[in-house]
Parts: structure tokens; C-alpha cells; sequence
């Protein structure tokens, strides 16, 4: 135990939580897309202009101070708008290339505008602009595109800016909002939202700043990481908390029951145990996750209770020794039921399950050898009255009444199993702090955030990527609108696309569109002063030959959306478009992309539901191993069939109960839930299998004691939980202490009645 603990301080643990992410080819996918790309490592910061004597210069000074304090290497980019100088350049740039950026769609747009009704309310339009005091700055742009095609291009320019998720204005080359009391700063930064160090140290800096902004001036963060460090704080919290509550818990049941310091041991074994445990799995995995020990802390603490049957069969026993013999089988095949448990985390897909069970698995073995080996000489040998277990012991608890209204609630709490609903949102067990939920909630009220999927086509070369991309899009534009789906396509697709529009657009002028169009402007033109040449520069430039080699590079404004667009990994390129995280799109997206094997999809919803999928395969997959695994195991302790069958009555009872308990609440089946039942299986059959021990033998050693000391302490360890405030701990406190309540109330009220009943007395063996 020394030198484990001294080894602890040069092991290195992990933080990272994707240890407890499944191990499947779309889930890694998009975790690995979500690490490597720009999009999840993003800080939004809304900055709130609080009083009303200020205007928006001095919001604006306070988020160009802020944004010059943002540097590496915590944070290697930053955005606070678009200059607007280059915004008219970077129009013109898109107006020049429309041959070869408009697609056959829009070419079907365009021919209907040729018509005299729509060329006369065109003409009209631009009438009334040319009569406005701005309509000296339209004159040249009206000459060129009579037929506002520019609103075309405008309205492919608003699908992509709603890409962004967010309802943003440009004001002095800031983002701003409709109200203009709020401007966003959006920061680029290295720091994955899974590495909760960095993530504090990030957070940390940017409270520094904060406290730097003038006292007019808010701040609000908007980033995956504060979710990460949330729940871990909160996690951190609330341990401390029930920890409290726990230790002030033993400390009552030893002034009560136990009256003996040698009984610290009992306690102190798992916690040794622990120690070796994870530095021997430390040896054989490398780097353990903190999550995984955490959670191993806890499900090791199962194994107190063999400590506990040790403790009070050698306390309660003439010769000692005689009695640890008699109490070795049962509580060695109550460790292999437990062990079941853990030895079916080994087929998990999910590696932190799996460091889960070997660790767990080496903790409870060496438990249960230092029960044997090391606490028996450290029990006193001082006789203690112990006026409770002499009571447990004596009465008589289970009767035909008590095992008539077992029998009565086991059947309806089973009505009621069937019904309960399993929900898979692993969103429901996010223990986030409310101040940032409601620092979201202000963030969507002003900006009007839309949660987003992505869509990822890649390529070996920049342009197969963009060739991939323009096909797809097409596809799934068709499909479901364009306005719904924002992709680069639409602004600039691939140099081959660019050549086959512009040879596409030339046919469309040349089949009698360009005669009919001239024909149109000159009649309905006249009709409000237009001259036959009036629009001389727009059939002048109609044919004009476009430099398909160029490059969006050449607009500053192209160049932002291909760093939302656009990615460059080791090994490809990848395009991103982007379309509403909403079940109908999803499926349509998903039966479009079956045929592209370049694409795959990244989306909150598919992602939740693909991990929650994946964990509740696995969960039935463990709960069918460790029901028969136990199963076996327990017959091959009793090897008869109707011990066996009472054995299970605490196990059976404990998970009918509690499913049905669940339901009649209205508490959903979750996560946490599927792990805890899978854990009350093997604790609640060790019940079963003392309680059946000692009918059999007809013993009166202490064993009703035992069982009743082993449920309290999991029960004290357990319950304490409830007063957690993260929902995942909460559920595990809640279901573990009605499970446990449950379970060994079964064993004490119906095992020994219903052992009379089933085994007649002449059955029974002699005390071995």
C-alpha cells in the first residue's frame, strides 16, 4: 500500500473524456472532425452595452480592446466584423463573375424575368430608384444589370451568411446586433473542448479581461468549453458534499453499532485496494482517465461489504477461525457475482468501460483477499453486546403476510416495468450551471442563434473536394430548398463547374434570349424615358470572356467564407455546407449522402442519439453477460435449482421495483440508470446469497447483520447522492438506494419463508 501510494505521484491521469466516448467509425469520425476543425474551438463573446448614456463608439472601443488582449497561444485568430471599404469591391468582383458563378436554377429564374410584365415592372423599379436622391450612385450599376440579377446573387449571399447561425449586422466593420446595444467577437483557439486544463486556463484569461472592460460594458461566453468545466466543477462539488454527509454517516454507525476502532479496517481495505489497483492498470494501460477512476472509486466501495461478513462472523464466533472458514465460500462466490459485473464492462466498446472493469475487477480481488488475510488480525477479541443483531438475528421477518404483499407489489411494479420510457438524450444528464445556460439564453434572445449540421465532403485536391460538393449540393438543393442549405458551391464552385455555367450561360443568351431581352428593354423602356442604348453596357459585357483560373482569393469577403467553408487537413480537403440540425432535413441529407462515400455527416442530434445507441447496445449486451454469468455462478454454488431461484429474488425484486417505481414517477430510464442496474444485479444477488446460506445451515452467526451493515453502508455510500445537483450523480444516488432498499428487504422478508415452502426442513443441511 506504501509503495503504491508513493508510486500515485508520478502517474500521469487523463482529463480528456473521450476515453468514455464509444469507439464506432461515425461517432470517432466526427469526434476527430469536431478536434481537428475551426468550428467546435470557437469562443463567441457577446458584449452588452449596459447603459443607456452610452453609444455604440464606446461599444465598439471596448471590443477592439478586447479583441488586441486576445493572443496566442490561447487564442490564434479573431474576428470582430467585415471592413466595409471592401465590401462594394467584393460585390463588384461577384457581379463580374455571375456567367460563371449562376447555375442552370438560376438560368430558369432569369428566363422567366423575360417576359413585358416582368421587364415592365422592372423598368418601373428602376424608374422610381433613379428618381430617389441615392439614384446618382445607381445609375452605373442599373445601366449593367437592367434586370437586377444583383438580387440574385444577394439572395445566395444571405443563404451563406445564415450559415454563421446568427442574425448579424455590419456596422463600422463590427458585428452588431438589430438592437445595437450588442456586438460579438468570435475567437479562434487551439484548446479542444475535451481538454478540461487547457480549458480553465482559457477561461481564467478571459475573466482577466474581463474585469479590464469599463463598468457600461457586459460580457457573456458562449463556448462548448465552459459546458466541460461545468460539470466537472459541479461534479467536484457535489462529492465534496456527500462526502461530508457519507463520513458523518460512518462515524454515527460506528458510535452506534460497531463501538470498535479495529473496524476502521473494514473501510479502509477498499480504499487500499484502490491505490494498488490503479497503479498495477496504470502499468498494463498507461494513462487511466480521471472519470474512470472516479467511477471505479465508487463501485469498488461494493467490495466493504465482504469485510463486513468477515467482521461480524469472527466478532460473533466462539473460534474465529472456524467461522471465516464457514463465511469463505459465500462471500468468495459473492465476489465472482459481483466480478460478473465488471467482467462484462471488458466487452464494451467504449475503452473507459473497459479500463472500468479491469480496475474495478483487480480492487475487488484484492478486497476480498485482505478480508481473510489482514483483517482478521486486527480484530479485537473483546465480545461486544450487540443488542441489534441479537434483535435482527432473533425475529422472526419473513411470514406469509410479509411474502403475500412481496408478491402483491412485485406483480404490479412488473405492470409497470413494461412502461417505462428510456430516453436517450445523454443532454438530460449535463450537469451545466444554470448562469450559463442563462448566458445562452441571453445569447440566442439577441443573436437568434439556429443549432446547425454539417455536411463534410472531401477530397485529395482543393478542387475534386469542390467537385464532390457542387455534385452533392445539387442533389440535395433539389431536395430540400435552397434555402435551407448553405454551401460554398453556391458562391464559387469548382473551376469545372465555373466552365461548364459560363458555357451554359452563353447558349442560354445565343438561343434568341439576348434579341428578345433588347426588344423588351426598348419597348417597355421607352415607356419611362429609357433610351435604346440605355442599357448598352449590359449586352457589352454579355459575352465578355471571365477568367475561369480565378480565384475567390480575390475578394476579401470569399476569403471569411472559406474559413468557414473550407478546411485543410493532413491527408484532404474538406468542404462544408451546412443545413438545420433537424430530423427532416438529417434523413433527407442522409439518403442523399448514401451514394457519395467521400461525405459524411457531423450533427448534434446524430451524434447524441449514435453514443446513446451505441451505450444502451452495450448495456444490454453487459446485462445479458452479468445475468449469466451470475446465474451459473449461483448454481454452481448451490447447485440446486430452487436455491438458486431465492438466491435471485433480491436482484429480480431490486430491478422490477425500480423500473416500476421509475415509471409511476414518471422518471425516464437513462444512462446512468442503464450502468446502476447493471451494478444492484450483483449487489443485490450477494443478499440472496447469505440470506439462503444461512437458511440452509440454519445459522445464526451474524449474517442477517452482515447483510444489514453491507446494505446501509452502500446505501449510505450510494444514497448520499440525492443531495447531488448534477443529474447524473443524482440518478445514480436515487436508483441505487431504492434498488438496494429494495433488494434487501426482499431477501430478509421473503427468502426464509419462502425457503421453508420450497425446501421442507428435512432438506436442510447440517452446519458445515
Amino acid at each position: 500500500t506504501a509503495a503504491s501510494l508513493i508510486g500515485l505521484r508520478f502517474l500521469q491521469f487523463n482529463s480528456n473524456i473521450e476515453s468514455l466516448l464509444p469507439k464506432e467509425a461515425a461517432i470517432s469520425r466526427s469526434m476527430n472532425f469536431l478536434k481537428s476543425s475551426s468550428i467546435s474551438n470557437k469562443v463567441i463573446i457577446s458584449l452588452t452595452l449596459t447603459s443607456p448614456d452610452q453609444e455604440k463608439d464606446a461599444l465598439f472601443h471596448a471590443v477592439d480592446e478586447l479583441a488586441a488582449s486576445l493572443k496566442p497561444p490561447l487564442f490564434t485568430g479573431v474576428t470582430i466584423g467585415l471592413p466595409e471599404m471592401n465590401m462594394a469591391e467584393d460585390m463588384e468582383f461577384f457581379l463580374r463573375n455571375i456567367p460563371q458563378i449562376f447555375s442552370e436554377h438560376e438560368l430558369t429564374l432569369i428566363d422567366a424575368k423575360i417576359s413585358p410584365e416582368k421587364v415592365s415592372e422592372r423598368m418601373r423599379r428602376n424608374y422610381i430608384q433613379l428618381l430617389k436622391p441615392e439614384g446618382i450612385f445607381m445609375h452605373s450599376m442599373i445601366r449593367s444589370d437592367p434586370l437586377g440579377l444583383n438580387l440574385l446573387l444577394l439572395n445566395k449571399l444571405k443563404v451563406l451568411s445564415s450559415s454563421l447561425g446568427y442574425n448579424i449586422n455590419i456596422e463600422k466593420g463590427h458585428f452588431i446586433s438589430s438592437d445595437g446595444r450588442h456586438a460579438m467577437i468570435i475567437a479562434q483557439t487551439p484548446i479542444s473542448v475535451t481538454d478540461t486544463l487547457g480549458a480553465r486556463n482559457l477561461l481564467n484569461n478571459l475573466e482577466e479581461q474581463f474585469r479590464k472592460l469599463p463598468g457600461y460594458i457586459s460580457a457573456d461566453i458562449i463556448c462548448g468549453h465552459t459546458h466541460s468545466l461545468s460539470n466537472e466543477k459541479v461534479m467536484k462539488k457535489d462529492v465534496s458534499l456527500t462526502s461530508i454527509i457519507a463520513s458523518i454517516a460512518f462515524v454515527l454507525l460506528f458510535l452506534f453499532v460497531f463501538k470498535d476502532m479495529s473496524a476502521v479496517l473494514i473501510f479502509s481495505i477498499p480504499l487500499f485496494s484502490i491505490f494498488q489497483s490503479i497503479y498495477l492498470c496504470y502499468l498494463f494501460f498507461g494513462q487511466l482517465s480521471y472519470s474512470v477512476v472516479g467511477l471505479a472509486t465508487v463501485l469498488a466501495g461494493i467490495s466493504v461489504d465482504y469485510g463486513i461478513q468477515v467482521y461480524v462472523a469472527a466478532k460473533n464466533a466462539q473460534d474465529p477461525l472456524q467461522a471465516m472458514k464457514r463465511i469463505f465460500r459465500p462471500v468468495a462466490f459473492g465476489g465472482l457475482t459481483t466480478g460478473a459485473v465488471f467482467f462484462s464492462f471488458l466487452f464494451s466498446r467504449i475503452e473507459g468501460y473497459q479500463q472500468l472493469g479491469y480496475l474495478s475487477m483487480v480492487c475487488l480481488a484484492l478486497s476480498i483477499v485482505y478480508c481473510f488475510l489482514v483483517l482478521p488480525h486486527f480484530i479485537s477479541k473483546k465480545k461486544e453486546n450487540l443488542l441489534i443483531g441479537e434483535r435482527l438475528e432473533n425475529n422472526r421477518w419473513s411470514n406469509r403476510y410479509t411474502v403475500s404483499i412481496w408478491g402483491i407489489l412485485t406483480i404490479i411494479f412488473l405492470f409497470f416495468a413494461f412502461t417505462v420510457q428510456f430516453d436517450s438524450n445523454i443532454y438530460k444528464i449535463d450537469g451545466t450551471q444554470p448562469e450559463i445556460l442563462q448566458a445562452e439564453k441571453r445569447f440566442h434572445q439577441v443573436w437568434g442563434q439556429d443549432k446547425l449540421a454539417i455536411l463534410v465532403t472531401t477530397g485529395k485536391s482543393y478542387e475534386k473536394a469542390l467537385e464532390e460538393n457542387d455534385s452533392i449540393s445539387g442533389e440535395i438543393t433539389n431536395a430540400m430548398g435552397a434555402d435551407h442549405f448553405a454551401s460554398f458551391s453556391m458562391l464559387w464552385p469548382s473551376e469545372k463547374t465555373r466552365q461548364e455555367n459560363y458555357a451554359r450561360w452563353k447558349q442560354f443568351w445565343a438561343q434568341g434570349r439576348e434579341t428578345k431581352l433588347k426588344i423588351l428593354l426598348a419597348e417597355e423602356g421607352a415607356k419611362y424615358g429609357f433610351t435604346r442604348q440605355a442599357f448598352s453596357p449590359f449586352f457589352d459585357n454579355l459575352y465578355k470572356a471571365v477568367d475561369n483560373t480565378a480565384d475567390a482569393a480575390n475578394s476579401g469577403f470569399i476569403m471569411k467564407l472559406k474559413e468557414r467553408f473550407v478546411q485543410k487537413t493532413q491527408s484532404e480537403y474538406q468542404i462544408l455546407s451546412f443545413f438545420p440540425d433537424e430530423i427532416q432535413y438529417i434523413n433527407t441529407v442522409a439518403k442523399i449522402i448514401k451514394q457519395h462515400p467521400n461525405t459524411f455527416l457531423v450533427s448534434e442530434k446524430i451524434l447524441s442519439q449514435g453514443i446513446a445507441r451505441v451505450i444502451y447496445s452495450d448495456m444490454v449486451l453487459m446485462s445479458g453477460i452479468t445475468a449469466v454469468m451470475i446465474f451459473v455462478l449461483t448454481f454452481l454454488y448451490f447447485m440446486n435449482i430452487r436455491e438458486v431461484i431465492l438466491a435471485l429474488i433480491p436482484a429480480l425484486t431490486s430491478i422490477v421495483w425500480l423500473f416500476g417505481s421509475m415509471s409511476l414517477l414518471g422518471i425516464a430510464f437513462n444512462l446512468s440508470t442503464l450502468i446502476t442496474s447493471v451494478a444492484l444485479m450483483s449487489i443485490c444477488v450477494d443478499y440472496g446469497i447469505f440470506m439462503v446460506y444461512r437458511c440452509r445451515y440454519n445459522l445464526r452467526t451474524g449474517i442477517v447483520m452482515a447483510v444489514a451493515l453491507a446494505a446501509l453502508t452502500t446505501v449510505i455510500g450510494t444514497g448520499v447522492l440525492i443531495f447531488a445537483k448534477h443529474p447524473a450523480l443524482y440518478t445514480v444516488g436515487l436508483t441505487m438506494t431504492v434498488g438496494i432498499a429494495t433488494g434487501y428487504f426482499s431477501s430478509l422478508f421473503v427468502i426464509p419463508h419462502l425457503y421453508t415452502l420450497l425446501l421442507p426442513s428435512g432438506e436442510n443441511k447440517a452446519e458445515i
